[in-house]
């Protein structure tokens, strides 16, 4: 289609130049055309096909974030204590985080891995919070007190602290779940 669109638009150019150099010119203008449009077609069809694999990616990080509620909920009625379930709720989302990039690496996305690596290090490293794979389990304790106690005016109790952990542990990002359109 792309090689016939291209032919279409040099004999377009060819017949409407009444003279030889005029006619070479638009060949050569319209020759430059089919090859933007070539080059353009191309790279949308590269960039859904980049879409369709992290997409499927991303909406399983978001659909292993319900293992985590159920697995949560679990040891909630146990009477598994709140810092367990903080340490197991972060451990659980770090490897998740972690898979979701090696198999955007092995789809051979790593422009996106770096992308999300360079977020993640200027959104916790730059606060001694973590690195480029996320937060650390004392840098999340660090931030998860500091915006309870904004929110509160009063510094948060240990419980406090680790219920927000939990409780974050199974929400995603807005954002990177418009982009890929997963919910």
């Amino acid at each position: 289609m792309l090689a016939l669109l291209g032919r279409a638009v040099a004999a377009a150019g060819a017949l409407l130049a009444r003279n030889p150099a005029a006619r070479k010119a638009g060949l050569q203008a319209a020759r430059k055309a089919a090859a933007a449009f070539k080059s353009v077609s191309r790279s949308a069809v590269q960039g859904c096909k980049w879409w369709a694999r992290n997409r499927g990616i991303r909406a399983a990080y978001n659909a292993r974030k319900q293992v985590l509620a159920k697995e949560l909920t679990a040891m909630r009625q146990a009477g598994a204590p709140r810092d367990a379930m903080a340490r197991k709720a972060y451990e659980f989302r770090r490897q998740e985080r972690l898979a979701a990039r090696r198999q955007m690496r092995a789809n051979g996305d790593t422009k996106s891995v770096e992308k999300l690596e360079a977020r993640d290090a200027a959104k916790y490293g730059k606060r001694g919070l973590g690195d480029k794979d996320g937060p650390n389990f004392e840098g999340l304790q660090r931030d998860a007190a500091a915006k309870l106690e904004q929110k509160t005016g009063r510094k948060p109790s240990q419980d406090e602290i680790n219920d927000h952990i939990i409780d974050s542990a199974t929400r995603t990002d807005l954002a990177t779940n418009v982009k890929f359109l997963t919910f």
